[in-house]
Formats: C-alpha cells, sequence, structure tokens
C-alpha cells in the first residue's frame, strides 16, 4: 500500500534556481535540459555552454549568487566539491551552500 507523505517544514521556503553547465557543442543538451527542467518545477534551471578555460569562474560566479545548486551534465567540476552527488554517469548534482536570501 502507498504511504502518505507529509509536507517537508522546507516546501514553503523560496524557491531558488538551479545552474546546468554543459560542454560545448554537446547533441545531447536540449533534451537533458527539458527532462530536467519538468522535474526541477518550479524551480528554475539555467543553462550554459562551459569549456575548461571558464569554468572556474563561473562556478566563483555562481557560488555567490541566488543559485541553490549547479548540476554538471557530461562535464567534471575543476576540482570536488562538497556535497556533490552522481546521478548515473552524465549528471551530478552539487548543492551550493553560501547563496543569498
Amino acid at each position: 500500500m502507498p504511504r502518505k507523505h507529509s509536507r517537508m517544514p522546507c516546501a514553503n521556503a523560496p524557491v531558488r534556481p538551479v545552474a546546468m553547465f554543459f560542454p560545448v557543442n554537446d547533441g545531447g543538451e536540449i533534451i537533458t535540459y527539458e527532462v530536467v527542467s519538468y522535474l526541477a518545477w518550479p524551480r528554475e534551471v539555467w543553462s550554459a555552454q562551459m569549456d575548461d578555460g571558464r569554468m572556474n569562474k563561473a562556478i566563483d560566479d555562481f557560488s555567490n549568487s541566488p543559485f541553490t545548486a549547479i548540476l554538471f551534465y557530461k562535464i567534471k567540476p575543476p576540482a570536488p566539491m562538497p556535497g556533490e552527488i552522481q546521478i548515473g554517469p552524465a549528471l551530478l548534482v552539487t548543492p551550493l551552500r553560501k547563496h543569498n536570501p
């Protein structure tokens, strides 16, 4: 029998957006972005193509923004990040601890 789920206390918290990084010129980013956006609703998902040269700056910029997490699709962050979670072979989620209220 299905269990009834109660609302989590954070359900009324402000919904912060998520950033999603893709490699440059990858063929699967559009459908992956659409699926992640659908599953993340009502949270906004922003996307950006990344190469190794821009990755560190982008992570610093997003870490000091209202974004709550960064998703890495088919790319790895330049260094291990605290709290990162591997979801399948191509997707890594990194919660951002520092964000503006």
